[in-house]
């Protein structure tokens, strides 16, 4: 359903985040129930108390120029949460470092970011790589002994402890334009681009990408038991592989979008993808291979553009060189090889 905020959202250029805000923040302002239930909420998730009444102001600009969708105020104009708003756009620089830093000069409790469930886990992610934080046993909670907590707030949460509090009848039309353009946002596949997005320097980065395949592939067919003969490079939509042989398998090495945007756990842009040799020119689905992975400690995916093959992920660690890299993804992948061929045989003399 087509609701006024979806409409206003595709036609202005204001983000599509401050729109949600504005929503939001007209609904608590105009909500005793709703305020008070969504402010106990955050409080509870927290792990504090917020006492007393609370105050709603959006985008003020601080001293580092940071710029939080809402802060919230207590009854003696303390900033004691700063909100910030997300669907798909990435972390400014500010954030949350800056948000952390204005809020201890303001006896704060903590930041709280608002996104769609979906992307909870990596913007989580996104915030541990920005700071000295730790994941605690609440899943929404980031935490550090020296400094406030981040909670990560999903919206589609947020519109459930609004439908059950709110009295007002008005007001709950209003949360059905707020839910829909939630929704809409969800269903969203193309996140807008950032300006880091449109820099040549992220074209570099891709290239990298294929040139760390094209370098582990080598350095596999150099040893003695991988071939290349007969194999090529191939490239489609969102891959690019490499294949070689061994007596028992085929297989490729590949920078793969669709394995890496599988999971929103830790995943990565390397994979190894393994069919079984069924004869000299033939090759057999290795789909099987799942259990040999797991029982391995190895993750195991069914990529849709490669259906016949089981893939695995070649992990590649933050802050290495090029040659460290490509030896520990040549390291991980002979270690797998290693697992299959062992099983391959073991299959074959049953």
């Amino acid at each position: 359903m087509a609701l006024l905020l979806n409409h206003i959202a595709a036609r202005v250029r204001t983000a599509t985040e401050d729109i949600a805000t504005m929503a939001l923040c007209y609904i608590l302002e105009n909500s005793k129930s709703a305020k008070a239930a969504f402010i106990k909420h955050m409080g509870d998730e927290l792990g504090v108390s917020i006492d007393g009444e609370v105050f709603f102001e959006l985008q003020s600009v601080g001293a580092n120029r940071e710029r939080p969708d809402m802060i919230i105020k207590n009854q003696d104009d303390n900033e004691i949460l700063l909100l910030e708003s997300k669907f798909w756009a990435s972390l400014t620089d500010n954030q949350p470092n800056a948000y952390l830093a204005r809020l201890q000069k303001n006896q704060g409790v903590g930041v709280v970011f608002i996104c769609p469930n979906e992307r909870r886990t990596s913007l989580s992610g996104e915030i541990l790589e920005r700071t000295e934080y730790t994941e605690s046993e609440n899943e929404k909670l980031l935490v550090n002994p020296a400094n406030l907590p981040i909670l990560i707030l999903s919206w589609e949460e947020v519109i459930d402890i609004l439908e059950t509090s709110i009295n007002e009848i008005g007001l709950k039309s209003d949360l059905e334009q707020l839910k829909e353009l939630v929704r809409e946002q969800g269903r969203q596949d193309f996140q807008p681009f950032s300006a880091t997005d449109l820099r040549p320097e992220r074209a570099n980065r891709i290239l990298d990408y294929c040139d760390i395949v094209d370098k582990v592939a080598a350095a596999l067919i150099k040893d003695d038991m991988f071939s290349k003969k007969g194999t090529r490079a191939a490239a489609a939509k969102g891959i690019y592989r490499r294949y070689f042989t061994t007596d028992e398998l085929g297989l490729s090495i590949e920078f793969c979008c669709h394995c890496w945007s599988k999971r929103k756990e830790r995943t990565s842009p390397f994979w190894l993808a393994i069919k079984v040799r069924s004869s000299i020119e033939r090759w057999s689905s290795g789909l099987h291979f799942k259990k040999a992975l797991e029982a391995n400690g190895y993750r195991y995916e069914e990529c849709d553009k490669y259906p016949d093959a089981a893939h695995t992920p070649l992990y590649a660690d933050v802050g290495l060189n090029e040659y460290v890299l490509v030896k520990e993804i040549v390291r991980q992948a002979k270690q797998i090889i290693r697992v299959l061929t062992d099983d391959v045989k073991a299959n074959s003399q049953k």
